[in-house]
């Protein structure tokens, strides 16, 4: 069935486009926070739809999230910074670029456990435990991995209030 073009709602990058760069990253990070927290909830309110691999998505979109939040921050003060995707180095950067109390945040996502996670994140490969069931066909993670909606859809508020928190600081500071 072929859609009509009036019923076409076709999104372009044009607008975002005309944003900083650091923007740019921050309107992701929001997009994947917000497809967690739409998913999380429904996690959360059937029990049907709850399983760990869809856990596993919300997961993997927050990590995703707070890797772009991390990134608009940093090319915010470093707009000619490199970086990779390890979240840890992300992290301590951003630590380091923004050292006021009212910076800091906990980073949900450590290479140690982390309640209410229950997991081990391999530092090298955070998000490939939550994009794949198993490292290859024959070899499984190893760990204990678990998802709780109710309790992370809290640690997803949490990163929100700070995500958009430093936003306001920071278009602030670029408008005096």
């Amino acid at each position: 069935m072929k859609i009509p073009k009036k019923h076409w709602n076709m999104l372009t990058f044009d607008e975002l486009a005309c944003e900083s760069t650091s923007n740019q990253f921050y309107r992701y990070s929001l997009a994947y926070l917000d497809s967690a927290e739409r998913l999380c909830k429904v996690l959360k309110r059937s029990s049907r739809k709850a399983t760990y691999e869809r856990g596993s998505v919300v997961l993997y979109l927050a990590i995703h999230a707070t890797e772009l939040f991390l990134k608009a921050a940093i090319v915010h003060k470093a707009p000619k910074e490199k970086f990779g995707h390890d979240l840890m180095l992300l992290y301590n950067r951003y630590n380091k670029l923004y050292t006021k109390k009212i910076h800091g945040f906990d980073l949900p996502f450590r290479s140690e456990s982390a309640p209410p996670l229950d997991i081990k994140i391999d530092r090298n490969q955070p998000d490939q435990v939550y994009r794949y069931p198993r490292k290859t066909v024959d070899d499984p993670w190893s760990g204990h991995y678990s998802f709780e909606a109710n309790s992370f859809l809290i640690t997803l508020q949490e990163l929100r209030t700070h995500f958009e928190r430093m936003h306001a600081e920071l278009t602030k500071q670029v408008l005096q």
